[in-house]
């Protein structure tokens, strides 16, 4: 009896499901013993240890059992698929109880345990999804005990967190959905492929095409993989510039202090989206170092301007001290992200006082430690090592949002592991802080170079930006339609296209100064080629390109074109300033050339 589709692809998903399963007993042993060691003290030790056994071996055991499995010709594919749905049920049963404990901890304790689950629970979507039964059963048990016993707390805290876990897994099981899909196009594509290799082994042509096809396959798995960074960032932007035409438009004090609240939350939302992402980047790996000689003052001076307003504004004094002898080996754009985070933590829990960015010789061998000083409320010496992990705030137990979300010591830890640096912290309850960051002598070079400073851009001034006439090219219509309110307030000429043959058309009828280009458009056009051809038609046309996109290789796509990339969500005091700069250099460039 020859085996059907069905049963081919459910033998494959038996043998991807074994695969990614024995790729992570190491992380799984861990896991619940971090699980195990949170809930330490919230019930008998002999519970704690025997959960922790019963969840390790259940696993072993499971994955022996399953191994099993595939090509197994003496039980049917779908008794088989079908055991693998009732052990990972039991599975899922038995790490989901770990959410027990938490009728013994405190909320802390609460909170941490349950991002331990909900991180467990996500590496089903990886292990799990290519068979969705089997990704329900162990996934629905550990995310529903834990929204269960959320709801048992009872309270707003509780309820709300319930509804929170659960939106989380409904997140879940939309990607496992799109990956189980996404497998299953990709088995059978395949098996089309080998079947029309077989079918026309000889004929060449037919070949290349059905190598285009996994080609083109890869490409939109690829793109899938990208768009849950795109599409957390895309509605961002339209917010970001909707919120700022709003508190322009409306008259009545009432309404503009609810579209200033609602620019607020705004920014806030954009802020937390941003350190959440650029944690995953850097715990990937993904975050490219671009080492490159700078001097040290040029980059401490761009840090004072860009907090010496927010300062100001509380009465604080931020003061800089650097001699201008040092240039530093380093990534400036990394090391300027990271000493921001410590200037924008110093300046927020001030209350009064002073902040202090200052750069010393660090000792006699030729390193540089850059210390961000404050008269701050301190920290307390137990809290010096945990304030760098993630979500930890102290004397902020209201969560006030102004504050942040304990995101930024965190991003603070890995960039100094990155960049192979190392930090310090001196301080103690109502004496301040000082964080002291370490830059070792080899990246410490003596003397003085004309290097560009590495500072903000300036911001916009409406001389500048008056009578400018801008081309936005955006497929997006209400990102379009926001670009487009925020330039004509700002006095300019504003013009929309939603594709390039609409864009080229109207460069036909008109010169720009500055074209705002977004990188997806749609079907195969993207930003970059549509500047090429833009470029064509307008050769002096200067260009600023917009994208969610975070990756590499975007950036050096838009460098090798001169044009300056912006990521989104970007607010619209920097989209400005980025217009107002790029047209202001586009033109120095052509006058010098025809000087």
């Amino acid at each position: 009896m020859h085996a059907t589709v069905d049963d081919e692809l459910a033998e494959r998903q038996l043998q991807v499901l074994v695969e990614q399963g024995d790729k992570l007993r190491l992380q799984i042993v861990l896991a619940a013993s971090v699980v195990g060691a949170v809930s330490w003290g919230s019930a008998a030790p002999g519970l704690v240890v025997g959960w922790v056994l019963a969840a390790v071996l259940l696993r072993e055991w499971r994955a022996w059992a399953v191994r099993r499995l595939p090509g197994d010709a003496s039980r049917p594919v779908a008794s088989r698929v079908q055991a693998v749905v009732a052990w990972n049920a039991a599975l899922g049963i038995v790490n989901g109880l770990a959410a027990l404990f938490m009728l013994g901890l405190g909320t802390t304790q609460d909170a941490l345990l349950t991002m331990l689950m909900i991180s467990w629970g996500s590496a089903s979507v990886a292990t799990n999804s290519v068979i969705l039964r089997a990704f329900y059963a162990f996934s629905a048990p550990m995310f529903g005990l834990v929204a269960l016993m959320w709801v048992w707390q009872g309270g707003l805290l509780g309820w709300s967190l319930a509804v929170l876990v659960l939106v989380v897994y409904s997140i879940h099981i939309k990607f496992a959905r799109r990956a189980s899909q996404t497998f299953d196009e990709s088995f059978h594509m395949r098996r089309d492929n080998l079947a029309l290799a077989n079918r026309l082994r000889e004929e060449r042509e037919n070949l290349l095409k059905a190598k285009d096809v996994a080609e083109t396959a890869n490409l939109a798995k690829s793109r899938f993989l990208a768009s849950a960074s795109h599409d957390l960032r895309q509605p961002m932007q339209a917010l970001a510039l909707n919120s700022a035409a709003l508190s322009r438009s409306v008259d009545l004090a009432e309404a503009r202090l609810l579209a200033a609240d609602m620019a607020e939350s705004v920014d806030a939302l954009r802020t937390m989206l941003d350190g959440l992402l650029d944690l995953s980047q850097y715990d990937t790996g993904r975050w490219p170092v671009r080492p490159r000689l700078f001097e040290l003052r040029k980059l401490l001076d761009g840090l004072a301007v860009t907090f010496r307003a927010q300062a100001l504004a509380k009465g604080l004094d931020l003061r800089l001290e650097c001699p201008d002898r040092w240039l530093v080996d380093s990534d400036p754009e990394l090391l300027h992200r990271l000493l921001a985070n410590l200037v924008d933590n110093a300046v927020k829990y001030t209350q009064q006082g002073e902040v202090v960015l200052r750069a010393v010789a660090d000792g006699g061998a030729g390193g540089v430690v850059v210390e961000v000083r404050d008269t701050g409320p301190g920290i307390a010496e137990q809290d010096h090592a945990r304030i760098f992990d993630e979500l930890v705030q102290l004397g902020n137990e209201a969560r006030d949002r102004r504050h942040g979300y304990g995101l930024g010591l965190s991003i603070v830890r890995r960039l100094v592991d990155l960049l192979g640096l190392r930090i310090g912290v001196t301080s103690a309850l109502g004496q301040g802080a000082c964080f002291a960051l370490h830059i070792p002598p080899a990246f410490v070079r003596p003397g003085r170079a004309p290097l560009p400073a590495i500072a903000p851009a300036p911001g916009p001034t409406a001389a500048a930006m008056r009578g400018m006439r801008v081309l936005v090219l955006d497929d997006d219509e209400a990102i379009a339609r926001s670009y487009a309110r925020m330039l004509r307030a700002a006095d300019c000429h504003a013009l929309v296209a939603h594709d390039s043959d609409t864009a080229l058309t109207l460069l036909q009828e008109l010169r720009f100064d500055v074209a705002l280009v977004d990188f997806r458009l749609r079907a195969n056009d993207d930003g970059l080629v549509a500047t090429q051809r833009l470029q064509e038609q307008q050769p002096n046309l200067a260009v600023v390109l917009c994208s969610a996109d975070q990756s590499d290789a975007l950036q050096a796509r838009a460098d090798a074109l001169g044009v300056q990339l912006l990521r989104k969500p970007v607010d619209e005091a920097t989209l400005l300033a980025a217009l107002q700069q790029s047209a202001g250099r586009h033109a120095s460039t052509l006058g010098e050339e025809h000087g």
